[in-house]
């Protein structure tokens, strides 16, 4: 199977776990509902945050969330681009590992996307792109969180610990220079 599919495989099972996990808690959980997991280190906590990671707003206005939802779109566009670019011209030279963690943030940047196109005019709320992200982690040192984020954040941390030579521009046979046309 070709890494395309692959990866496009992988999108598709994270984003179906995201939506599965959302929307139970949206239709069994009344918003503010919390349920000790394990103790206080992880509760599952019904939220519904209209703003970005950890409810960063950039306003209330109507022109603050449509710009949200076009900036998601933009994103999710770009990254589509890049692992294909990658996939296309650089396919000796890019790591596998680079392919999955951008799988992890498309995912996660699609996820969120659904929520806020969709899940307002689903449930009567809100137009198309006005709707709010649903959230339902909790740690004492985080804010709540989904699935969706939690796939980025790991994406990030995955790729800044065991992909830096990468992205610095250095390949593992050696530490030479990639060279870039």
């Amino acid at each position: 199977m070709k890494k395309g599919w692959k990866i496009t495989l992988l999108v598709l099972g994270l984003l179906v776990i995201d939506q599965v996990v959302k929307v139970v808690v949206k239709t069994t959980m009344t918003p503010g509902e919390t349920t000790n997991v394990l103790g206080r280190w992880l509760q599952l906590i019904f939220v519904e945050n209209d703003g970005a990671a950890g409810g960063l707003t950039f306003g209330s206005s109507h022109w603050a969330k449509l710009a949200l939802s076009l900036f998601r779109l933009v994103a999710i566009g770009g990254l589509v681009w890049y692992d294909a670019y990658l996939l296309r011209r650089k396919r000796e030279t890019t790591p596998w590992g680079i392919h999955v963690a951008l799988g992890l943030v498309l995912a996660g940047a699609i996820g969120n996307m659904i929520d806020s196109a969709f899940y307002g005019m689903i449930w009567g709320y809100a137009p198309f792109l006005y709707g709010n992200v649903v959230d339902m982690f909790k740690m004492p040192f985080t804010f709540v969180f989904n699935l969706a984020d939690l796939y980025i954040v790991i994406a990030v941390a995955y790729t800044v610990l065991f992909q830096w030579k990468y992205l610095v521009g250095s390949d593992k046979k050696g530490d030479k220079k990639i060279e870039t046309k």
